[in-house]
């Protein structure tokens, strides 16, 4: 794959990622749940990133150049730039954070923002057809309200 190019099939990657957490969600194991979460939102910001030639090199890196390219600019709103940083901070805490444990009352909302906020901005960033994903989003993870 040339440099600077995401894998084509990598919109379905970072959606099967927020399918596992919600897998997980129904065992009850919050933890990895937060887990899943973060790395669907890291791999989306990743590929834009990359889509957009901008090179980083951890995981601190993508959280704070997505700030800077993305969310300073208004590409992403703050909203989305604190998200994004509270799943880093979950995702920390509960792989590494003995005696810290993720709950359902905090875990359950967040997937439904990172499906909705993180994701579908990048799909729409990239260019992608705005009206077919979130036809296809909403047929793999109906909501509940609907």
């Amino acid at each position: 794959m040339p440099r600077g190019e995401a894998r084509s099939d990598s919109d379905w990657d970072i959606l099967i990622l927020v399918d596992s957490a919600n897998a997980v969600a129904a065992l009850g194991i919050w933890d990895v749940v937060a887990n899943r979460i973060f790395y669907a939102a890291f791999h989306a910001v990743s590929a834009l990133l990359i889509h957009d030639h901008i090179e980083v090199r951890s995981h601190k890196g993508t959280g704070l150049m997505f700030g800077q390219k993305y969310v300073i600019p208004g590409i992403f709103s703050a909203d989305d730039g604190r998200l994004y940083a509270k799943l880093q901070d979950l995702r920390e805490k509960s792989d590494y954070n003995l005696v810290y444990q993720s709950s359902e009352d905090e875990m359950a909302p967040l997937i439904e923002k990172t499906r909705v906020r993180v994701i579908f901005f990048y799909l729409n960033r990239r260019g992608a057809n705005r009206r077919r994903y979130w036809r296809q989003l909403h047929q793999r993870w109906p909501r509940a309200d609907s």
